[in-house]
Order: C-alpha cells, then sequence, then structure tokens
C-alpha cells in the first residue's frame, strides 16, 4: 500500500488530497513502528491518539475513513485504545447519519473498501447508541454501485448476528431497514440492486412480523409498497431461492387482503427479469448452474400467482414468452441435470396460458415445439377447458376499474419506452401498421386492419366526411395516422371512444356484429352526401341477395331482393367442416318451409308448405362473410362456439351468375378461443399494394404468407376464420384510398407531423437511455419508482381536432 500511495502522491497535484494521503502513509508508518518497538502497547496507545489527535482537529469528512480503517487494520480489534474506538464510532455516526453523508462515502474513491474492515474492526460497545452496524449496512448495501457487487456478501456479512434466534428483534430492524428501502416508489434515484442481497440472508420467518410492523406504520400504503419491492427483488441480480421466499410470502400476503392492483403492478414489473434470471441461470456454462434447480423450484409458484392471476390483457404473458423460449431450449440441453417433475410442471404452466390466451399462431408454434424438446411429446397436453376455466378464475386478481385502469396506464407507458428502445435508429419497413389494444379491443382492431386492406373505402370515408358521423371521422382519421405515422402502432383511442355502446367499453364484443354496425353507418352517411357517394359506396362494398320462395300447393312464386353487405354463411358440417366453397353451395341450397316455418301464401290465403332458395348473388367490389361460427344452446342458455375448420382459397369464383369475375382474398379475421365470451381476435391482411400478406395482431404486425393461413386450424383448432374479405380481381380500388398529407384537414395533418417529431425524439432519447444503460450506471438498474421504467405517459390524443399529440406506439407484444 506504500507504494500505490506515494506513486498517487506524486501524480495527484491537488494538495488537499496529497496531504490525505500522506495522513495514511503516516499512519501506517507510525503503527508499524510501534508495533516493531519493545515496550509494545504503550508505544502503541501514544502514536495511536497523535495520529487520532491530528485527524479529529480538521472537520469531519467521509475520506477520513480510509485512514482509520488503515489505521484499526494494522492495529486488531484487541489493541484499540477507548479513546480510539469511540471516536471511530462518533465519526461514523456524523459522517454516515444522512442519505447524503452515505453517498459521498460510496462515491468517493477508496473509501467503501476501508469502511467495512473499520465497521468489523470497532467493538459494538464503543459505537454509539445513535449507530446501528445492523442499519448501517442495509442502507450502504442500498447505495453500492452496480460495479462494486464483490463488496454485497461483505456488507450481508455484517448481518448474520440478526439471524440468530435469539436475536430475533434486532433482525426484524434489519429487515424492516431493508424492506422500506427497497418498497420506496419516491426514492430518487432508486437504491441500488444489491440491497436485495439482505433477503437472500434473511430467514423468511421474520415475514409475518415484518408485514404486522408495516401494517401498522403504513396502512393502506403497504400493498402499494410491497408491489414494489417485489417487482425490485425479482429484477436484483444474483436471484436465491430464499429471495424468492420473501417475494412469494409477500405475494401471498397481497392475495390473502384482496390487493389485485398492487398484484397487477408486481407482475407487471416483476415477471419479466424474473424469467431472464431462470434463462441466465439453465445457460450453458453459467456460474449458477448448480443451483438453477432449485432456483427455478422456487421461482414455479412465483410465476404461477404472476402469470396466471393477470387476466386483463396478454400482455405480461407475452413480454415472458420469448424468455420461456429460451429456458426450455436450454433445458432440453441439459436434460441429465434436469427433474422432469420440474420441466413438466413449468411446461403444464406454460400450455396452460397458451391455451388461455390464444391467438398468437407465430409465437405458439415455436415455443410448442420447445416443450415437446424439453419434457416430451407425451407432457405437452391441452388442458381441459372446464378445469382450466375453473382454476384461472380462482386465480384471477381482484382489482378495481380504477386499479385496472391505472395499471393499464403505467403498462402503455413503458411498453412504449420498450419499443422505442427495440427500434432506435431503425425506420419502420412493415407497410401495417399495428393497433394498440385498449382493453379488450381486439375485435376492433382486428375488424379495423381487414377494413383498411379494402381498396377504395378510405378514400369513400373521406367523401362522405361533411354528413358523418363520430365513429365514420374517426376511422378515416385512423387510416391517416396508419398512412402517415412514423410509430409502429398507433393506439385507436378516438375512434374507440366514438363508437356507441356497448363498443365503447372494455367489455369482449363480436367482430361481425361490429361490422354490421359500421357498414349500417356508411351506408347512412353515403345516402346523406350524394347519390353518386350513396352509388359508389354500393358497388364497392354491397351485395344483393335474391330469395325465391315456391308454393307447394299453388305453384305461385315471389321474390324479394335484399341488401348484402355482410353476408351470413351457415356452416353445413358444424364437426368436420370442409372447404368455403362447400358452405357457399350450401347458401344456395333449397329450404323447405313448412310446420312452424309454414309459408304465408297470398294466392291460397294461408299456411301451406313451401321451397325457399337463394338464386342470385350480385357481388360488390369486396365481398364479407361472415362464418356461423356461434349458435345458441337453449338447454345452457348461451352461445357455444362451433369449431369445424374451414379452409378459405386464395382464389374464388362462381360467386354469381358472372363466371368470369374472379376475387381474391384479402383479409380474414380469426376468432380464437373456444368460447364467444372469452378469446381474442386477430387477422390476416393482404397489402393492397404489394400484395404481401401480414399477420396483424393488436400492435403486433409480423410478415407471414398464405400457407400460414390455411394451415392455421390444423395447428391451433381454436383459431377459426370468423369474418372472410374477398375483393374483384383487377379491381382498382374506386380512385385510390387516404388523400394525400396536404389535403387532409389542417388540424389532422399538424397533428401527425407534431407526433412524429416526437416520436424522433423518443428514439432518439431511447437511444441514449439504451446506451446508459449498457454502461451499467449507478442506480439505474431499476428504472422508475412505478415499474414503468421512468417515461412519461404514452402518446394518447386523438382525432382532426388538434388538441392531441396523436396516438402513441406500444411495443409489438402488447
Amino acid at each position: 500500500m506504500d507504494k500505490a500511495v506515494g506513486a498517487t502522491i506524486v501524480s495527484d497535484h491537488d494538495p488537499s488530497v496529497k496531504k490525505k494521503l500522506l495522513e495514511t502513509l503516516m499512519v501506517e508508518c507510525v503503527v508499524t513502528a510501534a508495533c516493531a518497538s519493545d515496550d509494545g502497547t504503550d508505544a502503541v496507545a501514544v502514536a495511536t491518539m497523535d495520529v487520532w489527535e491530528k485527524l479529529v482537529a480538521e472537520p469531519m469528512v467521509p475520506e477520513k475513513l480510509v485512514v482509520l480503517a488503515v489505521l484499526l487494520d494494522a492495529l486488531g480489534s484487541e489493541r484499540i485504545p477507548l479513546a480510539v474506538g469511540v471516536g471511530c464510532g462518533e465519526t461514523l455516526r456524523k459522517a454516515l447519519a444522512t442519505r447524503d453523508g452515505i453517498a459521498a462515502v460510496v462515491a468517493a474513491p477508496g473509501v467503501l473498501d476501508g469502511l467495512i474492515p473499520l465497521l468489523c474492526a470497532v467493538p459494538s460497545g464503543l459505537l454509539p447508541p445513535a449507530l446501528k452496524v445492523d442499519q448501517l449496512a442495509v442502507r450502504l448495501l442500498a447505495w453500492l454501485p452496480p460495479s462494486r457487487g464483490d463488496l454485497a456478501d461483505d456488507l450481508t456479512s455484517l448481518l448474520v448476528g440478526a439471524w440468530e434466534p435469539r436475536a430475533i428483534d434486532r433482525g426484524l430492524v434489519a429487515v424492516a431497514s431493508a424492506f422500506e428501502l427497497v418498497s420506496d416508489p419516491a426514492m430518487r434515484p432508486p437504491p441500488s440492486l444489491w440491497l436485495a442481497a439482505v433477503f437472500n440472508v434473511a430467514p423468511t420467518c421474520l415475514l409475518p412480523k415484518l408485514l404486522q410492523r408495516e401494517m401498522r406504520a403504513r396502512g393502506g400504503e403497504l400493498q402499494g409498497r410491497a408491489s414494489v419491492a417485489v417487482g425490485r427483488l425479482l429484477a436484483a441480480p444474483a436471484q436465491t431461492p430464499t429471495r424468492l421466499a420473501w417475494v412469494l410470502g409477500i405475494l401471498h400476503a397481497l392475495q390473502s387482503v384482496g390487493g389485485g392492483g398492487a398484484l397487477m403492478t408486481a407482475a407487471e414489473t416483476g415477471v419479466k427479469p424474473l424469467v431472464e434470471t431462470l434463462v441466465a441461470a439453465f445457460a450453458h456454462g453459467a456460474p449458477s448452474a448448480s443451483d438453477a434447480p432449485r432456483i427455478l423450484s422456487a421461482a414455479l409458484p412465483v410465476l404461477r400467482i404472476l402469470l396466471c392471476g393477470y387476466q386483463s390483457s396478454a400482455s405480461v404473458w407475452l413480454a415472458a414468452v420469448p424468455g420461456l423460449h429460451a429456458l426450455l431450449t436450454d433445458m432440453a440441453a441439459c436434460k441429465s441435470g434436469c427433474d422432469p417433475e420440474l420441466v413438466e410442471s413449468l411446461v403444464e404452466l406454460i400450455t396452460s396460458l397458451m391455451a388461455f390466451f390464444p391467438g398468437y399462431p407465430v409465437l405458439y408454434t415455436s415455443l410448442r415445439s420447445a416443450c415437446v424438446e424439453a419434457a416430451g411429446a407425451e407432457a405437452v397436453r391441452e388442458p381441459e377447458a372446464t378445469k382450466l376455466a375453473a382454476t384461472m378464475k380462482a386465480l384471477a386478481f381482484e382489482a378495481s376499474d380504477k386499479e385496472v385502469m391505472a395499471v393499464r396506464a403505467r403498462r402503455q407507458a413503458a411498453l412504449e419506452l420498450q419499443l422505442a428502445q427495440d427500434t432506435a435508429g431503425a425506420p419502420v419497413a412493415c407497410p401495417i401498421v399495428g393497433l394498440a389494444n385498449l382493453g379488450n379491443t381486439c375485435y376492433l382492431n382486428a375488424l379495423a386492419q381487414a377494413l383498411g386492406a379494402l381498396s377504395g373505402l378510405s378514400n369513400l370515408l373521406w367523401q362522405v366526411r361533411p354528413a358523418a358521423q363520430r365513429p365514420l371521422q374517426a376511422l378515416a382519421d385512423l387510416y391517416a395516422w396508419t398512412k402517415y405515422t412514423d410509430r409502429p402502432a398507433v393506439a385507436p383511442k378516438s375512434l374507440h371512444a366514438a363508437l356507441p355502446s356497448p363498443f365503447n367499453g372494455h367489455g369482449q364484443h363480436d367482430a361481425a356484429e361490429l361490422a354490421r354496425f359500421l357498414l349500417a353507418y356508411v351506408e347512412a352517411a353515403a345516402q346523406a352526401t350524394s347519390p353518386e357517394v350513396e352509388h359508389a359506396f354500393r358497388e364497392l362494398l354491397v351485395g344483393q341477395l335474391t330469395t325465391t320462395i315456391v308454393c307447394r300447393v299453388c305453384g305461385s312464386t315471389s321474390e324479394r331482393t335484399e341488401d348484402a353487405p355482410l353476408v351470413p354463411v351457415p356452416l353445413p358440417d358444424a364437426r368436420c367442416g370442409g372447404p368455403l366453397e362447400a358452405a357457399l353451395d350450401a347458401l344456395f341450397e333449397p329450404e323447405e318451409m313448412a310446420g312452424e316455418n309454414a309459408y304465408a301464401c297470398r294466392t291460397c290465403g294461408g299456411l301451406v308448405a313451401a321451397t325457399r332458395q337463394i338464386t342470385e348473388y350480385r357481388p360488390p367490389q369486396h365481398m364479407i362473410f361472415a362464418l356461423s361460427r356461434f349458435s345458441y344452446n337453449a338447454k345452457m342458455r348461451t352461445r357455444t362456439k362451433v369449431l369445424a375448420p374451414v379452409s378459405v382459397p386464395e382464389e374464388l369464383a362462381g360467386v354469381s351468375s358472372d363466371e368470369s369475375a374472379g376475387y381474391r382474398l384479402s383479409a380474414v379475421v380469426v376468432h380464437s378461443g373456444t368460447r364467444i365470451e372469452h378469446g381474442h381476435y386477430y387477422a390476416f391482411v393482404r397489402e393492397p399494394v404489394g400484395g404481401g400478406w401480414y399477420l396483424a395482431n393488436d400492435s403486433s404486425v409480423t410478415a407471414t404468407d398464405y400457407y400460414t393461413l390455411a394451415a392455421l386450424s390444423s395447428r391451433f383448432a381454436s383459431d377459426t376464420p370468423y369474418l372472410v374479405v374477398y375483393s374483384r380481381a383487377g379491381a382498382d380500388g374506386g380512385g385510390g384510398s387516404v388523400p394525400a398529407m396536404e389535403a387532409l384537414p389542417t388540424a389532422l395533418a399538424q397533428a401527425i407531423s407534431a407526433d412524429n417529431a416526437a416520436y424522433a425524439r423518443e428514439v432518439k432519447a431511447a437511444a441514449a437511455a439504451a446506451a446508459a444503460h449498457r454502461s451499467g450506471g449507478w442506480g439505474d438498474g431499476w428504472g422508475g419508482s412505478d415499474g414503468s421504467g421512468g417515461n412519461d405517459e404514452p402518446y394518447q390524443g386523438g382525432g382532426s381536432g388538434g388538441s392531441g399529440s396523436g396516438w402513441g406506439s406500444l411495443s409489438l407484444i402488447s
């Protein structure tokens, strides 16, 4: 140490630094000389007191701890003079009594390395009452830089005596100090990740007493603080089964008091880092590989509570999917070292969640394969629907509407930041822009994407704007946003708000019912605009069905022609399904009218037997077929889903009397799930200009092909085509789509431009934040105190009123 100090003295030009380093060197020399002298103890005391008097003569500064540490280390604890021990304790009390003081000590080079030996060297009987080593060690851990994990074990070693059975009160005080810091949502910057090390060694038997103590002290505030603690304990490095047991205990406590909002927040902040920890533990050659099975065993009940309880959206589950896929892959590579029952438990959890959150075929195809590789095909079983529903109902977080909305807002903000980081500096190459799920609005998003693929519709919406109702204005605005935004996804908040009840709520709804409503609105607006616009609408979207009824008694015939913008198509074989052409052929088959369904013949003057048949269909430019997927079960008094697979051809001919009028598949809205009251909608969309296929699943848009759509139901039985859209081959779209940017209403164009500029700033800031995070800066481990990553509210302005800043983008996995 003499050489190191001497070299620093020579190179450093700061007189104050030179002075302190010289003091350090002097202490070493004096103590070493005194210890080597014949009179021993007396010389040590004289030399020590001489140095001590020189130190205390100046104002107290944290850097003096280096000198004191060297002094005590050279002496040994048994040879410390009483006055020096008391003086050291007083120095510690003054230097470390405040948060600023601790921060200064931690930040000063070399001080922290000398502080721990100093704490260990000073006999506890010589420390002042105001200074408790346990609490001091906890506070030092709270400010330990990320790069100094090597000192975390040294600091936690100071707490060893607090966990002895006879020291239960002392241990409770120490763990309460740690909980107070780790659960504080207002601390800026947030505490160090290494504070979690306290919960690696603290016995979980202290948890009930801790919660009782905190409840008395904080009352209703405790739930929110508990959720913050869970998120931070799961995000911290060096995960252990003991710390996971603490997390599990906190989660059980929140469940027992109905803390649904707090549990939702904990899930959003804690699941992804926990999965990442498991991936790191099982990675090939990882230092923690031998402990990985124990960590997984402790993590599974935590994952089960958080993933199965969070049911307001699939966002938390989907955020975990990539990590779970990597985890399964690593586990498959080291089967010999994994408990088969443990692997099967993980696979059972994953398959249950895939069944409960259907509608993600791209993700689930590879995830299912990883399950088979890790556990074997026999372990990958579809859960029984009734049992799954009962289990998930029992595990669901119970939260108020206010809590759900608050958590959703934080989630959107966090996902927006993540999206900006993921796409920083990268242009959006996908021609289809995603639509954020605002809470059970997948039916709206899927339908809007399907209708957006119809050339000519957007142009028609702009032609009827003066006479249109709010929903059509909002839909036209939305298509303008998706055409001109720089974001990969926008939130259709204005459209959702403009819809009438019940569509403007957050319940689940039928995409076909919304399609009928919107098409009726467009027709009414077109009629009110002009005969020319009405004619354009009818050519574009309104087909006509002619029904002929023949009386079986007198032979008289009656015909009726009806508009059919949405053609209902019954499934002839509800069990086996078949091609769409067979279902369309069945639509034109004659139907007997007799009994309760007898025909009121005017010629015969009574109810008679007759034959009814659709004899002609005059299709529009875009045909929309609604497959009869849901039937009413009178016995159960519920609507049940018909799961029969129906194949949809890429080309369709013979749908009208004009055999030469061929049609190409433009879009398919898919319903995923086994029940109407619980499921998910997404859409396969053919891009009108380039002709490529895309899978639009809320905010996520991925390139795909027709063959993926054709094989969908064979891979996922509950993912079935529901709305099928065909467009006349070679149609020109009726005069374009969205107007040019300069032709948009001024307020709308300005809002889009302003939001694009804001997004550019967000991308730049996200890139800088990502770079700072990679550099391992002090205090950047846990992000925002509310679990949002520290970003502001997401952009969710709306419409053409100019009052908002546009729709905000969300992560591609929301």
